[in-house]
């Protein structure tokens, strides 16, 4: 049983790390900013999604090989930084975007929480 799993993880590093880099940025969004209302808490998961969706569509296409455990883990490693970096860029870009909105004088996006 423990083999299987190694060997999983040997063949599909890159899909293992999309799936916890989601995991750790959602988590770590979600407690140490709880959103106030749905919207904003989709403000956070969709471009994660986004982000998590890409990411693992291509680390399907290239899971293919079993590697050595040490050379698993550093695949693995790599994949959940940038992964990670790449989630955290587009959701403070998404950010960044609707406060210029609001400071150009454009009206809130919305007006009253859901």
């Amino acid at each position: 049983m423990f083999t299987f799993i190694l060997d999983g993880f040997a063949r599909r590093t890159r899909t293992a790390a999309v799936l916890a880099a989601l995991a750790t940025y959602l988590g770590l969004a979600f407690h140490t900013q709880p959103p106030d209302d749905v919207l904003e808490g989709l403000f956070i998961l969709m471009p994660t999604l986004e982000v998590g969706f890409i990411a693992g569509l291509f680390a399907l296409a290239f899971d293919e090989e079993a590697y050595p455990l040490p050379i698993a883990a550093a695949r693995f490693l790599t994949w959940l930084g940038v992964v990670l970096a790449m989630i955290w860029l587009t959701n403070l870009l998404a950010r960044a975007s609707v406060d210029a909105y609001v400071r150009l004088g454009a009206p809130p996006i919305y007006e009253a929480p859901l």
